[in-house]
């Protein structure tokens, strides 16, 4: 298993912001599922969790499980932002091993596959005024 232990000398980048979308910090409710490698294996079953911030390019979120780094997973996420859910893939990106007892896993997906309506409507959101932007998603998606 990949990962990065929380303030490892890799692990905390102290430098300039370099992401390319801003993020909405929340609790939303993310539903998620490893891909199979293996197209002729079945799919695993849902895993329920809370993020810990959304932009238009991906997503983190917090597990008790240890996800490999690279795989891929699908995911549905619920919000107030929208009555239907935001559907697609996403790969594992970085994962940080926190804690000793419980262990939590701080797992960054970025976006391989989401409609691109969806994708604009989160970074609208995430860019107008304050944390109160999310209510605005749900009219940017009509």
């Amino acid at each position: 298993m990949d990962y990065i232990k929380a303030g490892e000398k890799n692990g905390t980048y102290h430098g300039p912001e370099q992401r390319k979308y801003k993020r909405i910090k929340n609790g939303f409710t993310l539903r998620f599922r490893i891909r199979p490698q293996d197209t002729k294996e079945k799919p695993g079953g849902w895993d329920i969790v809370l993020l810990q911030n959304l932009s238009a390019s991906g997503l983190l979120f917090t597990s008790d499980k240890a996800i490999e780094m690279g795989s891929f997973l699908d995911f549905s996420l619920n919000s107030p932002m929208s009555k239907d859910p935001i559907n697609g893939i996403g790969k594992i990106i970085r994962v940080e091993k926190r804690g000793q007892k419980p262990v939590l896993y701080y797992l960054a997906v970025f976006f391989t596959q989401i409609d691109e309506k969806d994708r604009e409507a989160i970074n609208n959101a995430a860019e107008s005024s304050g944390r109160r932007s999310a209510g605005r998603m749900k009219k940017l998606r009509r």
